[in-house]
């Protein structure tokens, strides 16, 4: 399988059963084992920079994820920042 392939295979979205608290309980996922999004945790979060972004910004595909969130507020609530 070429890389396209598997780039067209892969999912986007996990199922609602694979959302596992992301240890900042509610509003927070941890990473699902595939590298998709968390059902309803857009906000990606990374907490060794204590910085997150959201699916409209620039760096959002690049940035690695080991924390995602529902909402940039609940981010912010545990002390994540998007500069």
């Amino acid at each position: 399988m070429g890389a396209a392939a598997a780039q067209a295979r892969r999912r986007w979205v996990s199922e609602y059963d694979e959302v596992v608290d992301g240890g900042y309980g509610w509003g927070s996922a941890a990473p699902v084992w595939d590298g998709a999004m968390p059902l309803g945790h857009p906000v990606k979060a990374n907490k060794q920079w204590m910085k997150f972004q959201e699916p409209a910004d620039g760096w959002y595909d690049k940035m690695h994820a080991d924390v995602w969130f529902v909402d940039a507020d609940t981010a912010r609530r545990f002390g994540f920042t998007k500069d």
